[in-house]
């Protein structure tokens, strides 16, 4: 759906929308390996395939080792944003969009579901 959604925002409007990108942290390797085909099918260009499989592999990789929260996000999603498009007002939109999927996801201290509690 979010493929989709990049792809009709870039053709009709003109925006670089990376919501399928910001989405990875969501993904599991099933679901992320099943959209390939259709963003294949949508963009014929395997650079930009390699590049979507690299980011993925990298964003898995900072999941697992590194606290996450929204500075770090925004801090990525505009090295990603960098290496697909050039800075323009899309970059901008795309922000206001991690901040709204950070915080619909997660409380304002970055921890999924709320503060976490020591029990010791």
């Amino acid at each position: 759906m979010f493929i989709l959604c990049d792809f009709f925002m870039k053709n009709i409007i003109g925006l670089n929308m990376i919501i399928y990108i910001m989405t990875f942290y969501y993904l599991t390797p099933l679901n992320f390996i099943l959209t390939l085909p259709l963003f294949l099918l949508l963009n014929h260009n395997i650079f930009y395939l390699f590049v979507i499989i690299l980011i993925y592999t990298m964003e898995h990789i900072i999941k697992r080792y590194i606290n996450y929260n929204l500075l770090f996000r925004m801090s990525l999603i505009t090295f990603y944003y960098v290496i697909l498009f050039h800075i323009d007002i899309s970059y901008l939109i795309n922000i206001i969009i991690v901040i709204i999927i950070h915080l619909s996801k997660y409380n304002n201290m970055g921890d999924e579901g709320g503060i976490k509690t020591l029990s010791k």
